[in-house]
């Protein structure tokens, strides 16, 4: 049989090419629709004012503050995490000069919370306005971690 012989043959792999290239065309839309919408969501913690005149702790601060919120909104954290009593800081980078007064709570803190959140800073060896960021959950009454977040914070984006 040739091809002239099955034209219904034809027409079903013609759908089907059809078909399949339709879905494909959508896929690669849709990736760049959700790619640009998280990219545009991604750099929207610069459109907050973060001003060039704060001081780099006053700004890591605000970062962090945020980042918690889109963490929180996004549901990336389970929300047990949330329950927190105390939380301290620790300062292992030689070029970071953390003022102590500027130090805040960028969460809520809970009187009757779980968990101690320990924010340890580390320098970030590809960039040196970057900052590593760890974040370590202690549960209060057993003393174990119980979780370790790591971020990266850029310090000198233009905002």
């Amino acid at each position: 049989m040739t091809s002239d012989a099955n034209p219904l043959i034809n027409q079903e792999i013609k759908k089907k090419s059809f078909s399949f290239k339709r879905v494909f065309l959508s896929v690669i839309f849709l990736s760049f629709f959700i790619g640009a919408i998280f990219f545009i969501e991604e750099d929207q913690v610069f459109l907050e004012d973060f001003s060039s005149t704060s001081s780099t702790t006053t700004t890591l601060m605000s970062l962090m503050k945020y980042d918690f919120q889109k963490l929180k909104k996004s549901n990336s954290l389970p929300p047990t995490l949330y329950n927190v009593k105390q939380i301290q800081f620790f300062n292992r980078s030689e070029s970071l000069n953390l003022e102590k007064n500027k130090l805040e709570n960028f969460i809520n803190l809970k009187q009757a919370g779980k968990f101690k959140l320990t924010v340890e800073f580390y320098p970030f060896p590809e960039d040196e306005s970057a900052h590593l960021v760890q974040f370590n959950w202690i549960n209060v009454k057993t003393k174990d971690k119980v979780w370790e977040v790591n971020r990266v914070y850029k310090l000198n984006q233009k905002r």
